[in-house]
This record gives C-alpha cells, structure tokens and sequence, in this order.
C-alpha cells in the first residue's frame, strides 16, 4: 500500500478513475489483442528458431529493468511529507548521455518533471554534478541485490 499524501486521492482511486473510463478500456483491449496478434505472428514466423526471440527478449527486459531501476536502488523510500524527488544522477559523457536523451540526468528530471529532456544537461545543478557516480557503477551496484527497508537511508539528499 502506498502512502497518500493529504489531500490527494490515494493511488487506487486515482487509477480506478482513469483505468476505468470506457474509452481507456477500448484501448487498451485493442492494445493488448494487436500485442498477442504480433507475439503469436513472431513465435510461428521463427518457428524451430524461437528460442533466438525468447533470448532477445529476456536481454530486452533484463536491459530495460537495470537502467530503469539504476536511479533509485538504495534511495530513501518515499512517506508523506518526505522529498519525493529521489533520485541518483549518473555520469555519462555526453554524447553518450545524448543518446540515452539525457536519462542520467535523472535527479533533475525528479525535481522539474515537465522539462524536455534536451534541457536537463543546462538545469543540473553543481549538486547535482557533485554527486553524480560513473553509469556502469551504478548498474552494476544493483546486482547486490534487495536491500532491507530498515537499512535504507531516510530523507537524504541525491548523494551516493
């Protein structure tokens, strides 16, 4: 369950709002019915070779879990009132940073969420930039595995 903040509507409510709409509905069964036409229509095109598209999407899945998940492992958990903005900033070089769309530039994208991607590298803060850590460290750190919700920092700022 999670924390609601006062004011707001909680979680469930807001998604049973917008889920629920007849419209939201239309889409996303027709999302989910184009979704297993194209899957069925792969597994009986790679035939004896299907196992090469199974690999390929386990290595997207486990590519997409890891960078996405990089930004916040061992970040404090967020509690009504608490700083939700946490989030780590990566170090890439730029041109590198350019091909991801400035995604390592994740802690400023906390705190100025409506802000194009090509303008996040100008609103970094140097306190962003100060705590910033290598990319692949930081992939690589998750791979220590879940962390206690006991051990996790309260309330910290975007440090390492």
């Amino acid at each position: 369950r999670l924390p609601a903040e006062p004011g707001l509507p909680s979680l469930a409510q807001s998604l049973e709002r917008q889920l629920l709409k007849p419209d939201t509905l239309r889409a996303m069964r027709l999302d989910s019915l184009v979704s297993m036409a194209l899957m069925t229509c792969s597994v009986w095109l790679y035939g004896t070779h299907v196992w090469m598209l199974l690999l390929a999407l386990l290595g997207r899945g486990l590519l997409i879990s890891l960078t996405d998940n990089a930004y916040h492992y061992a970040t404090p958990l967020h509690a009504p009132g608490d700083d939700v903005r946490q989030a780590r900033q990566l170090d890439l070089p730029r041109w590198a940073s350019a091909l991801i769309l400035h995604f390592n530039y994740h802690a400023t994208h906390h705190r100025h969420p409506a802000l194009p991607w090509s303008k996040l590298p100008a609103a970094a803060s140097a306190q962003d930039r100060q705590f910033a850590q290598p990319y692949a460290r930081a992939l690589l750190r998750q791979l220590r595995g879940p962390i206690a919700q006991q051990v996790l920092p309260r309330n910290r700022s975007y440090g390492p």
